[in-house]
């Protein structure tokens, strides 16, 4: 995981990275899911959504992968990770939950942590660090821990 934050620390100067972000900030709470159902709750009625600062890019970076935090408030015991998909078209970002049928809808649920641990103060921070591992490690894994499995996030 250190490869990829150092990783993180260098991209995020440059403008592909924050020209995902921005689009992303602009267009994420519109999302609809394969069932309509808009995912996104900055509400924080029952689940407090955050979009996460870390981008998965393909090699060519016209494809990427963010990381939407969701931590339920209500008494549910998991809180989720929901995988989004950004295409570059025609130079503007489009996003999706759904990319049938070539990749599914990902969502990953992350069991709620004890109130003994120190993590609990900062529950995005958990998710995040979560949402890391579990896309760095899916698919073919890599030794460095430094890159994706581009065929397995994007179907390439």
């Amino acid at each position: 995981m250190e490869c990829f934050s150092e990783e993180q620390k260098r991209l995020k100067g440059a403008s592909e990275y924050r020209d995902v972000l921005g689009s992303a900030s602009s267009v994420i709470s519109t999302l609809k899911n394969r069932n309509g159902k808009v995912l996104f709750d900055n509400g924080c009625v029952n689940v407090c959504s955050k979009l996460d600062s870390v981008v998965f890019f393909n090699e060519k970076k016209d494809k990427c992968l963010l990381l939407l935090l969701q931590k339920s408030i209500s008494g549910l015991e998991n809180d989720q990770i929901r995988i989004i998909q950004g295409t570059l078209e025609q130079n503007r970002w489009t996003f999706s939950y759904d990319r049938m049928p070539d990749v599914p809808e990902v969502t990953f649920s992350v069991a709620k942590h004890e109130k003994k641990t120190s993590n609990i103060n900062d529950p995005f921070k958990v998710l995040s660090d979560k949402g890391i591992e579990f896309v760095l490690n899916a698919g073919t894994t890599f030794d460095d821990n430094c890159k994706i499995d581009v065929a397995y996030w994007f179907a390439d």
